[in-house]
C-alpha cells in the first residue's frame, strides 16, 4: 500500500471486500505458543490437538479501511504521493480468480483448544510498523 502511496496520486481501494488483516509474525508467535505448551513432548500434544483451525487477526475491515490505517500511522508523509483516497467496487479490479467479498474466520475453537487469540487487526497493524520504523508518533 505504501509502495503504491508513492506513485499515486489518487487511490482508489476495494471498499467491498471485508477480511480479517493478520500480520505473519502474529501466527509464527501463536504456533511457537501451541508448540511450547507440548512442552516436554511436543509431538504428542500436537496430535493430540490435530484438527482444524482458523487463526486470523480479530475484528474485521474493508481493504479500504485496512488502507486508511496504513497510511494514518506512516510518518513519512512526504514520500506519499495521493491526494486522496477514494472506495470502490471490486469490479474496478478484474482478477483471474474471484476474491470473496466477505472472509473473516471465526477463530473461536483455537481460542477454547489453545488458549490464545491474536491482536485486534489495528494493534498488530500499528506494531508491524512500529517494526518497520514507520509509524508516526501522534
Amino acid at each position: 500500500m505504501l509502495e503504491w502511496a508513492r506513485t499515486q496520486k489518487v487511490l482508489r481501494v476495494v471498499d467491498d471486500q471485508i477480511s480479517s488483516p493478520t500480520w505473519a509474525r502474529t501466527l509464527a508467535e501463536a504456533t511457537a505458543q501451541v508448540i511450547a505448551q507440548g512442552r516436554g513432548e511436543p509431538v504428542d500434544y500436537i496430535k493430540e490437538k490435530a484438527g482444524l483451525y482458523h487463526l486470523a487477526g480479530g475484528g474485521s475491515c474493508s481493504r479500504y479501511e485496512w488502507a486508511q490505517e496504513i497510511l494514518r500511522y506512516n510518518h513519512k508523509l512526504e514520500e506519499l504521493m495521493p491526494l486522496e483516497i477514494q472506495p470502490a467496487p471490486t469490479s474496478e479490479f478484474p482478477t483471474p480468480a474471484r476474491r470473496p467479498l466477505f472472509s473473516p474466520v471465526n477463530c473461536d475453537h483455537f481460542a477454547a483448544t489453545f488458549g490464545l487469540c491474536l491482536p485486534p487487526w489495528k494493534m498488530a497493524l500499528r506494531m508491524a510498523m512500529e517494526r518497520s520504523g514507520r509509524v508516526r508518533r501522534r
